[in-house]
């Protein structure tokens, strides 16, 4: 499996999107780190997968306030429009905002016959 950083357009079923997101104190601009992060990916077919923070491999943090999520599209069902959501404070009291990417979409488009 290859990965795809920046999400292109469209990527090969069977390769990884690799989404970048940053996170800052809405007040100072500091990169900074969340209690929580979460993503919500939706497949193709709407199905959701929730991820965080520590717990599994899907999210790696690369330096404060900076992080990734690679996400598999092996499966027949990221086939199409997929979606990303990054959630960082749940209940809306925190200064921490996701900087980049919040919610980003790309193509999977099938292996060739």
């Amino acid at each position: 499996m290859t990965t795809t950083n920046n999400l292109p357009e469209s990527i090969l079923q069977g390769n990884a999107a690799v989404i970048p997101f940053t996170f800052r104190n809405n007040i100072t601009g500091a990169l900074v780190d969340p209690t929580v992060v979460t993503c919500q990916v939706y497949d193709a077919e709407f199905n959701e997968t929730t991820y965080t923070y520590g717990v599994g491999t899907v999210i790696t943090k690369v330096s404060t306030g900076t992080y990734y999520a690679t996400v598999d599209c092996s499966n027949a069902s990221f086939v199409g429009t997929c979606v990303i959501n990054v959630i960082s404070d749940p209940d809306g009291t925190s200064p921490v905002v996701c900087q980049s990417a919040s919610t980003a979409s790309w193509i999977v488009t099938p292996l060739p016959n």
